[in-house]
């Protein structure tokens, strides 16, 4: 999995997410990425995001990507994002509501982008 362009890493973090593929999910993200979780406490590295997303996809949440914004200067592009979270619970009961991402990503030297910075859920 490869995001060709910056606004590519959104799709393809979605895609991945609601497919349960983690491994497909920390290929998006630099070694030494930042993850900010709700709260503020943040995640750093490859390994402890990995963690994170292994939790989040157990969750059973998915995602429907909305709309997004794609802001690049060179190798740099800051990404807002606006989504729709679909939980359902043990009963059945399907609850939707919106969310909001910001990330950083840069181009790598094979020409892919991949998160700096994942700021999810503001």
């Amino acid at each position: 999995m490869a995001a060709h362009e910056p606004g590519d890493v959104h799709t393809q973090f979605f895609d991945a997410f609601n497919a349960r593929d983690v491994a497909a999910l920390a290929s998006l993200y630099e070694d030494g990425a930042l993850l900010v979780m709700p709260g503020g406490g943040t995640i750093a590295g490859i390994d402890a995001i990995r963690k994170a997303l292994d939790m989040g996809v157990a969750s059973g949440r998915t995602f429907r990507h909305e709309s997004q914004l794609v802001h690049q200067s060179g190798d740099l592009a800051v990404l807002d994002c606006k989504s729709k979270v679909i939980d359902t619970a043990a009963d059945g009961t399907v609850t939707e509501h919106d969310g909001n991402s910001i990330e950083v990503v840069r181009r790598q030297a094979d020409g892919t982008w991949r998160f700096v910075i994942d700021v999810p859920g503001r």
